[in-house]
């Protein structure tokens, strides 16, 4: 999902964003995950668990090495394992099938597009933006 810089303003300033999901037209809100911990659990609905350590490593490492990245591989993909770089590629199927090859478990690894972010992403504890495809869909898929 993709904010537009208004859409992301209201989130900041804490203000609940609402749009149609487009596949089948149900109005939704979108409001920060500080916001929902304040709320009644709703029936049905669980607490997003908390992001593996190696996941988080991994992001870490990607938002450190970041302003580099930029300047030599703007728009393709970085695989992180831990805080290591393992590879950059142009798609993220590509990294995900370098996973595979190297036994990597799904929450071990890291892998982010090169692109610019704001100051508070990279400021952020928040993840960057979620992994392209967990193993299962790769597995599959071959």
């Amino acid at each position: 999902m993709t904010l537009t810089a208004e859409q992301k303003k209201a989130l900041q300033e804490g203000i609940a964003v609402r749009f149609i999901e487009p596949e089948t037209g149900t109005p939704c809100v979108l409001i920060r995950a500080d916001m929902y911990a304040g709320l009644p659990q709703v029936a049905g609905v669980e607490e997003e668990s908390e992001i593996p350590p190696g996941i988080r490593e991994a992001q870490a490492a990607l938002r450190r090495d970041l302003p580099a990245l930029l300047a030599e591989h703007y728009d393709k993909c970085a695989l992180y394992h831990g805080a290591r770089r393992l590879a950059i590629a142009r798609t993220e199927r590509e990294l995900i099938e370098e996973c595979l090859r190297r036994g990597l478990k799904s929450d071990e690894y890291y892998i982010g597009k090169i692109a610019h972010y704001t100051l508070a992403d990279l400021e952020s504890e928040a993840e960057i933006d979620p992994s392209f495809f967990e193993f299962d869909q790769i597995e599959s898929a071959t």
